[in-house]
Order: C-alpha cells, then sequence, then structure tokens
C-alpha cells in the first residue's frame, strides 16, 4: 500500500541498477522519500518506520521475513498495532479513492 499511494504521488517506487535491471525499492527507501509525508503525514510515516523499517523500532517486516516471531508475538499488541495499521492505510485509501469519484 505504501509503494501504491507513493507512485500515484509521484515518487519513484522502483530502482534501475548499472546493468539495467529495475527493481522495487523497499519500504524503508520508500518511506525516506520527502513525498511520503506529503501523502502519509509526518505521524504515519514515523509508525510505518518504528514498526517496519528501523531496528531501532520493532522492525517487524524483517522478523517476519526471517522467521524470528514466535507464536506469542503473532498475539502480541505490537503486531496487532502493526496490523491495525495496515488496514488503515488500505481502507483510507479506498475512501479517498470512493471519495474523488
Amino acid at each position: 500500500m505504501v509503494c501504491y499511494r507513493l507512485k500515484h504521488a509521484g515518487a519513484r517506487t522502483t530502482h534501475l541498477d548499472e546493468h539495467g535491471v529495475q527493481t522495487k525499492n523497499r519500504i524503508s527507501t520508500l518511506i525516506d522519500q520527502p513525498e511520503a509525508e506529503k501523502v502519509f503525514g509526518k505521524d504515519i510515516v514515523f509508525e510505518i518506520k518504528a514498526l517496519y523499517c528501523t531496528a531501532m523500532g520493532l522492525n517487524l517486516r524483517n522478523k517476519l521475513a526471517y522467521g524470528l516471531l514466535n507464536d506469542t508475538d503473532y498475539q502480541s499488541i505490537k503486531v496487532i498495532y502493526a496490523w491495525w495499521l495496515g488496514l488503515q492505510l488500505v481502507c483510507h485509501a479506498l475512501w479517498n479513492a470512493a471519495r474523488t469519484r
């Protein structure tokens, strides 16, 4: 959702390497772009960074990707909050799309 919303705001969401291979930017790269604060506001940008991007925060994206979460972690308030934030981003995008029609 972050990539989708930033792309529609005109942000660069891909990277072209020296061999001409195009790859999608990671969420930490996306959220550091100036368009991120325009699209989400500085509070949501801070939450995304704290929950998903930095080792100083929860870093849930890496922990999930590398299998570092255990069964009790999935029921923790931190993970539920991260889920809620993701749902909020999706619903907000749908709400805005419906209002602009």
